[in-house]
C-alpha cells in the first residue's frame, strides 16, 4: 500500500488547513515549509482509497460518569492533566454539568483544593462553552472534595 507519510485525511465533521488559512490564535497565515512547495496539481498522487481505511484504535481510558473516577482508580494513571482535562467537553444544553463535576472529580482525586481550583480555572478558560461562573466551579469543586472527604477543602 503506498501511503503519504504525514496525509491527514479529512470527512465528515472536519476541516482542512491550507497555506493562506489564518491561525485563530495567532492571526498568521499557515505556509508550505521551505521546499515543500506545492507547485502544480498535477504534482499530486492519484487518490488511493486505501488512505482512507480506518485503523483500529485503542479507546480513551475515560470514566463514564464522574462517579467512576475514583472507583476505578482511573486518576493514578492519567499521566498528562492538561490533555486529559482538555478531552472532557462541557457545553450547555448536552449535559455541560456532567463534564463540569468529571473534572472536578478527576482533580479532587488527585490534588488539595487550592490546586485543583487552578486546574479547574484553567479548563474553564478554554473548554466549557459558554465559561462556567467562578461561583459555580468552586461550588461543584467543593461538593467533589465533600463527596472524597466528606467535608470542603476550602
Amino acid at each position: 500500500m503506498n501511503r503519504i507519510k504525514g496525509l491527514d485525511v479529512k470527512a465528515w465533521h472536519s476541516y482542512i488547513v491550507l497555506p493562506g488559512s489564518i491561525h485563530p490564535d495567532t492571526r498568521q497565515a499557515y505556509q508550505y515549509m521551505p521546499g515543500k512547495e506545492l507547485r502544480s496539481l498535477a504534482d499530486l498522487p492519484p487518490f488511493d482509497p486505501a488512505w482512507v481505511v480506518e485503523k483500529p484504535r485503542e479507546p480513551l481510558r475515560k470514566p463514564r460518569f464522574p462517579t467512576d473516577v475514583s472507583r476505578t482508580g482511573l486518576s493514578n494513571v492519567i499521566h498528562d492533566i492538561h490533555a486529559y482535562l482538555l478531552g472532557i467537553p462541557s457545553e450547555q444544553g448536552h449535559n455541560g454539568n456532567k463534564g463540569l463535576m468529571l473534572v472536578c472529580y478527576v482533580l479532587a482525586d488527585r490534588y488539595d483544593f487550592s490546586t485543583a481550583l487552578g486546574y479547574l480555572k484553567w479548563w474553564n478558560s478554554i473548554k466549557p462553552k459558554p465559561q462556567w461562573k467562578s461561583e459555580e466551579i468552586e461550588r461543584a469543586l467543593s461538593s467533589a472534595f465533600r463527596r472524597k472527604f466528606g467535608e470542603a477543602m476550602t
